[in-house]
């Protein structure tokens, strides 16, 4: 993933669109909940959307697996979520949201950022959601793809 910053090719946020970011942010805080203890910007993503981040004083990643192989009750790690306000599609989810704040590709979009998340940290338990979920947006982008190639 990425780790650093750096200077890419993409316009800054116009002001209204900022607004619009900070309200998705809180979007998507409510959409996960306590699944996660805050969403935040991130300033260390390049190309990604998004990604997990420990607290400050939690504990590593790889020790918390090694811990959760000897715990058959663990539960997955509550983690900062951390969002790429440059990443095309976090860019496309803005636009979306002034559009409708309530529409239900947000809530797929963030759901299945988030679960793929948990796939690549280890820690994801219903992977046939997440696939079906995959399954549902390739159907429905292809048939967009489609509209739009057979003009």
């Amino acid at each position: 993933a990425d780790v650093k910053k750096k200077a890419l090719n993409v316009p800054e946020l116009a002001p209204e669109d900022q607004l619009h970011y900070a309200s998705l942010l809180a979007k998507i805080k409510g959409i996960l909940g306590d699944r996660v203890i805050d969403v935040k910007s991130s300033e260390r993503l390049n190309e990604s959307a998004a990604c997990l981040v420990n607290e400050d004083n939690s504990i590593f990643a790889g020790m918390q697996k090694f811990m959760n192989m000897f715990d058959k009750e663990h539960s997955i790690p509550k983690k900062i979520l951390e969002i790429n306000r440059d990443n095309k599609m976090i860019r496309n989810l803005i636009d979306i949201f002034k559009n409708n704040p309530d529409d239900k590709f947000i809530v797929d979009s963030v759901e299945q950022m988030f679960e793929s998340l948990l796939l690549l940290d280890g820690y994801l338990s219903d992977p046939y959601k997440l696939v079906g979920r995959i399954n549902t947006m390739l159907e429905d982008s292809s048939e967009l793809y489609k509209k739009s190639v057979s003009k």
